[in-house]
């Protein structure tokens, strides 16, 4: 009565309505919450013009923002709200498992996952759900202290034979996140062999090896990318740092000076270089290249 362009009052009161018919409320995914704001030009200034929403899909909106801002606890409160209004709805739900592993309450986010996977055919259809479903669950067992559970599901969901190259990838991701390189290496593995000549899956397993110190078997997969990728100068790099720690010296040397020939200012390239000739017992070669390195840092770097 007092204002009525106020968008609160009046989806809050028409929201009123319909719960005391015991009819579920409307409730839809706003493609951003710019759109409901109507006029405002944000969040913060519609809420202290019209007061707090109460409306599910104004919320849903709103919590968003709150959850993209950092306000998780914020964030959490309001899809809370709104999976009480629309329970079971799978984006929601999601959106709150995630929270709620960041407010440092794992076990909800689980109970969460096992409601969702016992009603798959909930409202708010998830592309690649399982993957998505995997992620939560892992960093949730992860959060909760429980690291063998979570390494146990990463394998599991690994070996499956109906694993999709979208899923192993989810797997490498959530692995890498975790610092569970062997489990990383295990998806890239099964990754290789749907596609042989993947660059980035051997560039992966490349890296993935040196990571937990065996450097000997990360130079085939750089090797093999190389060759599908001549003018891959990450790679190369990567690989000269894996023979510099073999010590094969020469071929890190040839990796190195054709990097430096298209990088002659790379600290890293010098580095190695440096590197090598130290190696050599090559004194005045390894100072000249540190001092080459010491030339071309940024002022006041470690």
């Amino acid at each position: 009565e007092l204002n009525d362009k106020n968008i609160a009052a009046k989806g809050n009161l028409d929201l009123n309505r319909i719960l005391q018919t015991e009819l579920a409320p409307p409730f839809r995914i706003p493609r951003s919450f710019e759109e409901e704001l109507v006029g405002y030009r944000n969040v913060q200034e519609l809420l202290r013009a019209t007061g707090p929403l109460d409306d599910p899909s104004q919320l849903y909106g709103q919590a968003v923002v709150f959850a993209l801002g950092n306000l998780v606890r914020q964030s959490t409160q309001e899809f809370e709200r709104v999976n009480s209004l629309v329970p079971g709805n799978t984006i929601v739900r999601l959106w709150l498992a995630r929270l709620y592993i960041v407010n440092g309450f794992p076990q909800k986010a689980l109970d969460i996952i096992a409601d969702i996977q016992s009603q798959p055919d909930a409202p708010g259809a998830v592309e690649d759900l399982d993957s998505e479903l995997l992620q939560i669950e892992v960093n949730a067992l992860w959060s909760a202290g429980r690291f063998a559970d979570a390494d146990q599901r990463l394998r599991q969901a690994t070996e499956k034979k109906s694993v999709d190259d979208d899923m192993l990838a989810r797997i490498v991701q959530v692995s890498t996140s975790l610092k569970l390189y062997t489990n990383a290496l295990m998806a890239i593995e099964r990754q290789l062999q749907i596609r042989s000549d993947d660059t980035a899956a051997l560039t992966g397993k490349g890296i993935y090896n040196m990571q937990i110190g065996r450097f000997q078997e990360a130079i085939q997969p750089f090797t093999h990318a190389l060759k599908l990728q001549t003018n891959n100068h990450n790679v190369r790099l990567y690989r000269a740092v894996a023979l510099l720690n073999c010590n094969r010296l020469d071929e890190a040397q040839r990796d190195y000076e054709c990097l430096q020939k298209e990088f002659p200012k790379s600290i890293e390239v010098l580095g190695g270089l440096g590197e090598v000739a130290f190696r050599r017992s090559d004194t005045n070669s390894a100072i000249r290249f540190y001092e080459l390195c010491l030339a071309n840092v940024a002022p006041g770097s470690d």
